[in-house]
């Protein structure tokens, strides 16, 4: 699985016993975290489908999402290494820490935790997939069920879920624990939990910030989604038209497509300004 060797390689070097340790736990945490999203998606889906349609069905696509959300649930939280920052600014942990600060999540949890993690992050996925399609917005691959929803909760879980041991192994300390660790160590501490939350603003404002005009100016332009007729269609009719599709739809799409590139005549272009004013697109063919 390549998300195993990624989380596993980011620690650049297993050549002492405890940088492997760190190594053998980001792959056992990643591994489990994807199986229980997958899992736990798997069931949920089949469940919704059995109270909505009255029959058991199994998609397999909710269930490789629901592993993706998995992996990507136990594998973030790298806002957690401010804490540590902000805590003690010991040069001789920095090397170390660098090395974490992509997988923090994975090596800072209990297998345990990575399980349920994991299955949380399944069920975030099938829920933010809920909203989209209630909120009538597109995700054609679920890109943002997937990486939104369960990545923001991978980032609050690690201020959650981070093992005091584990945190002593990386950084050095575990002044700060995870928040459900913390009544332990001398009371309630939800600074790790905030130093993550301050890092998920930041991440936020920050895509928001570079991809939001980039957005608005490709909406502009009108570029930023395809014309409504290869909505129908797809955007690779040899392969994936259906019965609904007709000869004379794909002959449109052509004339369109056609017009982009300047290859027109009149009669195309009278046809094609036809479809566009929705006339030709609403005939039965």
């Amino acid at each position: 699985m390549i998300e195993d060797g990624f989380n596993c390689g980011s620690i650049h070097q297993v050549s002492t016993a405890k940088l492997a340790q760190i190594a053998s736990l980001t792959a056992v945490t990643t591994t489990l975290g994807a199986s229980s999203g997958a899992v736990s998606a798997l069931w949920c889906s089949a469940i919704i489908s059995r109270r909505q349609t009255g029959e058991t069905s199994f998609d397999l696509s909710d269930t490789l999402n629901g592993c993706l959300a998995g992996l990507v649930s136990s594998k973030l939280g790298a806002s957690s290494f401010l804490a540590s920052l902000f805590t003690h600014y010991d040069t001789q942990n920095l090397t170390q820490i660098a090395r974490l600060i992509v997988t923090a999540g994975c090596g800072l949890i209990e297998p345990w935790a990575a399980a349920l993690i994991g299955s949380i992050g399944g069920l975030v996925y099938l829920i933010t997939g809920s909203l989209l399609v209630k909120f009538k917005i597109d995700d054609a691959v679920e890109a943002i069920p997937v990486h939104l929803g369960p990545g923001i909760w991978g980032v609050i879980s690690v201020g959650l879920f981070a093992s005091p041991r584990f945190l002593e192994q990386i950084y050095g300390h575990n002044d700060h624990p995870g928040f459900f660790y913390s009544f332990t160590h001398g009371g309630a501490d939800a600074y790790l939990l905030a130093a993550n939350l301050v890092g998920l603003l930041f991440i936020i404002a920050w895509v928001l910030a570079l991809m939001l005009p980039f957005f608005l100016i490709l909406s502009y332009l009108g570029w930023f989604r395809t014309d409504s007729l290869e909505e129908i269609i797809g955007l690779d009719p040899d392969s994936q038209a259906t019965d609904s599709v007709t000869r004379q739809h794909l002959d449109l799409l052509k004339r369109q497509i056609n017009a982009r590139e300047g290859i027109i005549n009149e009669e195309e272009g009278r046809t094609l300004v036809n479809s566009r004013k929705g006339d030709s697109f609403n005939e039965n063919p």
